[in-house]
Formats: C-alpha cells, sequence, structure tokens
C-alpha cells in the first residue's frame, strides 16, 4: 500500500476550535440569472471540476488508498513544498498528515526517511520516530527520533550521529540543530576518522557544530585513543576545513640542542585566517616560542612566522623570522613579498632541521610588478645576508631596483624592444652606488610558409651608466656602451610512423653572437656579475655573464643538435616522450677576456662538447645523464648520470652520480640515493643518503619509518649531516617522533 502526496507550505494560522476547515465543505455553485447562456455553461463547467477536485481530497483524508503495484508512487516536485511518499498515509480533520512505513519526505535539498511521520501543515512541524535519517549536501544525520520545523530548519534529534561529507562524525544523546549550518550537542563523541576504524575521539559534555565557519567548539572535552583519556581541556576547537590540526611531537635527540619536544596549537578563528602556536623545548638552548600566522584576503594570502629563544648556551636572544605575502591589485599589478632573515649567521647551524638543505645566504624581497599590453615594470628591494661570512658590511644590498621591459610591434616582422634596469647597490664596507643599464634593440623573428624552420635576428646595445660612492666619501662616474648582434636558425625535421603511433623529430639549432663590448672591463665595479661555465642552458645565450656589470667581448658561433622520440600511450593517446639526445659546442674566434678576475684567459677557440640523455623506454623507469668532454686535452670536465625508478604500489628509487674534474671547475664527485619504499597498506619506509666520495664522508643521510592511518599519522626520523648552512664545520645527528592526528584542533584555556 503506497500513496504519495505533494503539500505546499500553507502559511496560515490554525482554525479555531468547533470551526470546520472550508477545505472539507462543498463548494457552492450559485450562478446569477442575469448572466447569459455562454456564461451560465462556463460556470457549470467549473463547478463540476471543483466539486471533482474536493471530492478527491476528501476521499484522501478520509480513508487509507492502495496501490495495486505494490511500489512507492513518484512523487510529484513542489519548489517551495514538501512531498511525501509513505505505505500508508492519512490526514485527520485539523490538517495533520500520518504517514507510516518507508517514509520519504522531500524539501528542498533536504530528504527524510523515517518508519512513522507526523506533518503538522498548519505549525510546520514534522515529527519523525524509526530510523530517521536526514540526508543533505551538508550533513548526514541518523537518529531515533527527530522533531524539525521544516520553515526555520530548527529542531531536535535524538540518540543522534552526525556525519560531514569528509567522514568526521559526531555522536551524541541529543543533537539540536539551530538553522540549516549550525548544531549543538549534549553528552557528545567526535572523530575525524572513518565509524569503522575510530582511533581517536574527543568526548565532551557540550558541543557547537557551526559548518558556515567550519569549526566545531566543545566544553568540559577529554581526548581518549580508543577508549583510554589521554588529557582533558576545559575548551577545544576543532577546525573542520583545515586539516593542518595538531601535531603531537613525541620527543627527540639533537647533539645540537640535546632532547626536544615541541607541540604545535592550531587556532583557526575565522575562516580566512588561522595561526599556529609551536612551544619548542631544547634541553641545550632552552625554550623556543614559534608563532605563524596565516590570512586570505580578496588581494591574496599572507604568511608571517617568527621563532625566538634565549640561548642558553650562547647566553643571548636569538630567531628568525619569515614571510609570503602574494597580493593582486587591480589593473594587473601584482605585489609580492618573500622574506627570510635570522638574528645571527650561525642561528641554521645551530637550529635548521634535518630536511632542510645548505643554505648560504637568506634573501628578504618585497616587489610591485605591472603589466601591459607592451611588457612589465618591477620595482623591488632586496636585503641579504652571507652566512658564510661573519658579517654583512660588505653584503651588497638592492635599495631599490626598477626593471622594465617593452615591445613594441613596428611591422609583421619587426619588434622594437626596450629594457632597462636601474639599481641602487648599498654596502657599508666597499664600493657602493648606482647603475643604470639601457638595453634598445630590434628583434626580427621570420617563420617558414607551412612551418618547420624559424628564424630570429636581433640587433642592438647596452649603455651603462655608473654613479659610485667610494669608501673616502669621493664620487665617480663611470660608463660602457657595446653594440650586439645575433641570427638564430631552427629548423625542425620529422618523421611519423606509418601506424601514427611514433613520431620522431632532428632539430638542429645554429646561432651566431656578435658582441663588440670594451676588451679591459676591470675598471668597473663588479656588484653581481660571474662568469658561468658552458652548460646546455647557456649554450645558446650571447653573454653569459650574469649581471650587467661584465659582457663578454665574443664573436661566436654555437650549435645544437637534439632529436626526440615519441610515443602514443593509452587509449586517450597520451603522448610520452621515450628518448631524448643532444650534442652541442661553440667556436669562438676572438681568445680574449674582458675581465681576468672573474673570467680566465680562454686558451682554446673550440669549447667543450656537450651532451644529454634522457631515455624513458617503459612507465616508471628514467635514465638521464649529462657530461662535458675537453676535446683539446681528452677528458671529461663534468659528468652526471641518474637513475629513477618508480615501481606500482608507490615504491620509488633514485639513484645520482655527479663528478666534476679539478682542471675544469671545483672538484666533486658525490654519490646521491632517494628511495621510498612501501612495507605494507600503512607502514612505509624513506631514506636519503649524500655521499662525498672525495672528503670520504656521509654529508647528510635520512631514514624514516612512517605509519599511515586514515585518521592518524606516526612518523620516526633518524638524521645526521654535516657542513649545513653553508658551512663547513657543522654537524648534527638525532632522531624525531612526530604523531599527527587529522582533524583536530587547538587546546587551551577559552579566552
Amino acid at each position: 500500500m503506497s500513496t504519495t502526496s505533494a503539500l505546499p507550505e500553507i502559511p496560515h494560522d490554525p482554525l479555531p476550535e468547533g470551526e470546520q476547515d472550508p477545505l472539507n465543505q462543498p463548494v457552492p455553485c450559485r450562478p446569477s440569472s442575469i448572466i447569459r447562456n455562454l456564461t451560465l455553461a462556463l460556470g457549470l463547467l467549473m463547478c463540476v471540476i471543483g466539486s471533482a477536485v474536493q471530492a478527491k481530497a476528501t476521499d484522501a483524508s478520509a480513508i487509507s488508498q492502495t496501490n495495486p503495484s505494490g511500489n512507492l508512487a513518484k512523487p510529484q516536485p513542489q519548489s517551495a513544498g514538501t512531498d511525501i511518499t509513505a505505505d500508508h498515509l492519512t490526514r485527520d480533520a485539523n490538517g495533520v498528515l500520518v504517514a507510516t512505513g518507508n517514509v520519504i519526505v522531500k524539501r528542498k535539498d533536504q530528504t527524510l526517511y523515517a518508519d512513522r511521520v507526523r506533518y503538522d501543515v498548519a505549525k510546520h512541524w514534522i515529527k519523525a520516530d524509526g530510523h530517521v535519517r536526514i540526508v543533505s549536501p551538508k550533513a548526514d544525520v541518523e537518529a531515533s527520533r527527530a522533531n524539525l520545523h521544516t520553515d526555520t530548519q530548527a529542531g531536535t534529534m535524538d540518540n543522534a550521529t552526525l556525519t560531514l561529507p569528509d567522514g568526521s562524525h559526531m555522536v551524541a544523546k541529543k543533537i539540536h540543530r539551530i538553522d540549516e549550518n549550525t548544531y549543538e550537542a549534549e553528552s557528545l563523541r567526535f572523530s575525524a576518522c572513518p565509524s569503522d576504524e575510530e582511533a581517536w575521539h574527543i568526548a565532551a559534555s557540550h558541543g557547537r557544530l557551526d559548518e558556515k565557519e567550519g569549526v566545531l567548539v566543545t566544553h568540559n572535552s577529554r581526548f581518549n585513543i580508543k577508549e583510554v583519556p589521554i588529557f582533558y581541556t576545559p575548551y577545544w576547537q576543532t577546525p573542520l576545513r583545515r586539516r593542518s590540526g595538531v601535531l603531537l611531537s613525541l620527543p627527540g635527540t639533537s647533539s645540537q640542542r640535546g632532547t626536544e619536544w615541541e607541540l604545535p596549537l592550531y587556532l583557526a578563528p575565522s575562516p580566512n585566517w588561522d595561526a599556529t602556536l609551536t612551544p619548542h623545548w631544547m634541553s641545550k638552548r632552552g625554550l623556543m616560542t614559534g608563532l605563524e600566522l596565516r590570512h586570505a584576503s580578496t588581494l591574496g594570502t599572507e604568511q608571517v612566522s617568527g621563532e625566538s629563544i634565549h640561548d642558553r648556551i650562547t647566553k643571548t636572544m636569538r630567531g628568525r623570522i619569515t614571510s609570503k605575502v602574494n597580493w593582486q591589485l587591480p589593473d594587473d599589478m601584482y605585489f609580492n613579498v618573500d622574506a627570510d632573515h635570522v638574528s645571527d649567521h650561525a642561528y641554521l647551524l645551530d637550529y635548521s632541521k634535518p630536511t632542510q638543505g645548505v643554505i648560504s645566504y637568506t634573501t628578504s624581497l618585497a616587489s610591485l610588478t605591472g603589466i601591459n599590453r607592451y611588457g612589465s615594470w618591477t620595482l623591488l628591494g632586496q636585503e641579504q645576508q652571507n652566512l658564510t661570512q661573519a658579517n654583512d658590511l660588505s653584503t651588497l644590498q638592492f635599495l631599490p631596483r626598477l626593471d622594465s621591459t617593452t615591445a613594441v610591434p613596428v611591422k609583421r616582422n619587426l619588434i622594437l624592444h626596450f629594457d632597462q634596469q636601474t639599481t641602487d647597490f648599498y654596502r657599508q664596507l666597499g664600493v657602493h652606488g648606482w647603475r643604470m643599464d639601457l638595453n634598445p634593440y630590434l628583434e626580427i623573428p621570420w617563420t617558414l610558409p607551412g612551418g618547420g624552420m624559424d628564424v630570429t635576428a636581433t640587433v642592438g646595445s647596452h649603455l651603462t651608466r655608473y654613479w659610485l660612492q667610494q669608501q673616502s666619501n669621493s664620487s665617480s662616474m663611470l660608463q660602457r656602451a657595446t653594440g650586439e648582434a645575433s641570427l638564430e636558425v631552427r629548423p625542425v625535421f620529422e618523421r611519423i610512423s606509418v601506424d601514427r603511433q611514433w613520431r620522431s623529430t632532428i632539430e638542429p639549432v645554429l646561432r651566431y653572437d656578435y658582441i663588440d663590448a670594451p676588451a679591459n672591463q676591470s675598471n668597473l665595479p663588479n656588484f653581481d656579475s660571474s662568469f658561468a661555465q658552458l652548460t646546455m642552458g647557456n649554450l645558446l645565450m650571447g653573454n653569459r655573464y650574469s649581471g650587467y656589470d661584465r659582457i663578454q667581448r665574443v664573436n661566436r658561433v654555437s650549435l645544437l643538435l637534439q632529436s626526440r622520440l615519441f610515443t602514443h600511450e593509452g587509449e586517450d593517446h597520451h603522448v610520452q616522450q621515450v628518448m631524448s639526445v643532444a650534442i652541442g659546442s661553440s667556436y669562438d674566434m676572438l681568445l680574449t677576456t674582458v675581465d681576468p678576475n672573474a673570467q680566465a684567459q680562454p686558451t682554446r677557440h673550440l669549447s667543450n662538447l656537450l651532451g644529454q640523455l634522457s631515455i624513458n623506454p617503459f612507465p616508471g623507469i628514467g635514465l638521464h645523464s649529462y657530461a662535458q668532454y675537453n676535446t683539446q686535452t681528452h677528458y671529461w670536465a663534468t659528468a652526471n648520470a641518474g637513475l629513477d625508478l618508480s615501481i606500482p604500489g608507490g615504491h620509488s628509487l633514485s639513484v645520482d652520480y655527479l663528478f666534476t674534474d679539478p682542471r675544469y671547475a671545483t672538484a666533486v664527485r658525490q654519490y646521491l640515493a632517494r628511495t621510498n619504499v612501501v612495507i605494507s597498506r600503512r607502514w612505509s619506509l624513506k631514506g636519503y643518503v649524500l655521499y662525498d666520495a672525495l672528503q670520504k664522508l656521509v654529508q647528510q643521510e635520512t631514514i624514516g619509518l612512517i605509519y599511515q592511518h586514515p585518521c592518524w599519522s606516526l612518523e620516526i626520523d633518524t638524521f645526521r649531516y654535516n657542513r649545513p648552512a653553508g658551512t663547513t664545520s657543522g654537524k648534527d645527528s638525532g632522531f624525531h617522533f612526530l604523531l599527527g592526528f587529522k582533524g583536530m584542533g587547538s587546546v587551551g584555556p577559552h579566552g
């Protein structure tokens, strides 16, 4: 027996006692005798239809109807009403609808399931009993009974379980729904774990869950692992959206810091900003306090963090502050900050984490960038700390620097460029002052009709001027001018297999560079220029100096020959590069250096022969290598080779070898290995080793054991490293435990 009723909400007040509902009375039909025959006929027809509808409604309220098919009838949707489907449906004279057996109530985006429902249409109340379940996009609630107001969404649910879309769930003796986003609960139990693998939970006497703000606040709370109480707090706040949460760091040890322990406390007072407060205790150093603030606005994001400690060993206050700001401003402008400042040059040596690599400089930079149809400009300031020096009296700072690039199409194949950089270099010791570099040039691009070849020619100049302040407070002005031209030809030859599964290319690049620069530039200051050894990355560059203080004098031809092989993979025909091989070299007709202090005098016209190879024969397997060979004295100047494996199931291995001959640059012979091994569904092992064969020591090694549960994780790391933070004597070793709980919040007194 199944019945469907589509009932729109009726906003009128309940009838006084003894007054009969007019809906249950016959509709009178009294056409006036003065109406003409046509009007009379139309009126009689409407009366007949109205009487039939009234009779059907009266029958529905008086008796139970039977659906011969035995299936639930499909409800007719009502955009502003309530649709009810049940095995049995009756309504009494007061308008209270009683539905029993497989009851389904639909209203807007919510659906209620129950064994029995009483719906008071006039008062807008639904009372549901037996296997009650309320499903909506925001939450799924199961209860033994529920009383709900259909307009305000308020109500109560007894012996209820509320499950959020991410699987977090709250079980309570009674849940009060304040509105569609807010719930209050008594005698509750909350966990972010899956219900069938609940490893931890929070038990509390009272709680308030706000889905709009994304937070759960509980009082008189106990944190339990399984059923064992771990600690009590009068106030607990749990974020429902951001899962960084609390990381319970168990004690660790370090030779630099002694036994240490830290407990990050996560605070999320509003959806657009949060904070992490981290007390970090070290037996040798003392108590460090760290604070990180994160904020999101209509402009972008901001983050600032700082840590400070009164060091027991140095007897001084020490600390570090970092900040990141990324704003998108009106009119295509962008403001960015990336700052990192330490109190002293040994700070990272004493407090760096095992996962941090070698850091020789800290940099704090703020920039404002604008973009327009013809180019861009950037105004920035930069402050540096050289951690390899005792102080920063001679370290250069950029206060400020203005960069701009402009490209104006003059004709179809003619583009006028004008780039400039103006910088104020400042330092307390040594030469400092302003430098302006202007770089106007013409670009002539051409593409072969139908494709297959690109040709680009450029001609221009660098005009550089200095306004210097000497240590003796005397000033001087220097300048330099160059003439430059280049021509680059890039043809592409390709072949596609008959079955169109393979494509191979041969891509030669021929480039000519001519730079007429002053033969001796050693009289100019050198703020930011250094000569770069030849690599694949700068083979096709005219000037191989960084910065603008030095510009090479060249008359050079460079050749790069590259070949690549591609194939289609999978049903979606994903293109995969199977192999790439490249060789290159250059020939400079000038044997000259503009500054012997920055670049040694060249002794041969032909450069080293460069080679690069990358092979991916099968999914998950990659081989790569790079080398330079000196064809004059016949030795390998530098080389590196590596193997990357990725095995189904999460296993990975990466092995690299790096070599540099001392005749070419600073000698290097290092072996590097990284691995991740999945032991089981939840256990994995990671490792990292860097071995220096020349020093015959392990510069860094880390081994970590990780357990990953759906709602918590445990990581145990042991580490040992040498020469951190750009120094030559730093050493540290130790181990750390890290215990994390998904979805946990902050603990502490409620202010």
